[in-house]
């Protein structure tokens, strides 16, 4: 299999104890969704500060035109392959082939999607007791506002409340 980029022979290697198909000439990946899945949730991969602060600067959302014109074959299949960001805000755009056969991404991209889904997942964690605490209370204010409506319906449909309505009811004939 070549590279789609460069044309140069594809090799396996390990990247987070997954086999994939690497460009050693250009830098890029070749995987399907699974190993990029696994890839992601196995982080063992550590970023330094900068590599961070760089990938969630350019985080957005979109793509750009340069991207949408390109036409990147599949390695497998020779199919053109779509761009897309991954995961829609990342800003990593990876090459996807309309077949399922697999992705492709360019030099670093593996690592802008690692960095992405981590700082994510840690945001997640950090911040569950939060956002549940603010589920709750919504959910809370919500349950009371109920009761408050069924009280209030009640006090409308009891005996007294009932009379009440007739006789301003009469009074106004």
């Amino acid at each position: 299999m070549n590279c789609p980029r460069c044309k140069s022979a594809l090799y396996v290697k390990e990247e987070e104890h997954v086999s994939v198909h690497a460009c050693s000439k250009c830098g890029g990946t070749w995987l399907n969704a699974v190993q990029l899945n696994r890839i992601v949730h196995t982080r063992e991969a550590k970023f330094s500060s900068e590599q961070i602060g760089k990938t969630l600067k350019e985080a957005h959302a979109g793509i750009p035109d340069a991207e949408v014109g390109s036409v990147v074959p599949c390695p497998e299949c020779s199919a053109s392959m779509g761009a897309r960001n991954y995961n829609y805000s990342s800003g990593v755009i990876v090459n996807v082939c309309p077949k399922g056969h697999g992705l492709w991404l360019d030099k670093d991209e593996l690592e802008g999607v690692e960095i992405f889904m981590e700082h994510w997942s840690d945001e997640k964690t950090i911040h569950q007791k939060e956002w549940t605490a603010q589920s709750q209370a919504a959910a809370a204010a919500e349950q009371a506002t109920i009761d408050a409506i069924n009280d209030r319906i009640e006090s409308d449909v009891s005996p007294s409340g009932l009379l009440h309505a007739v006789f301003h009811t009469l009074k106004k004939l």
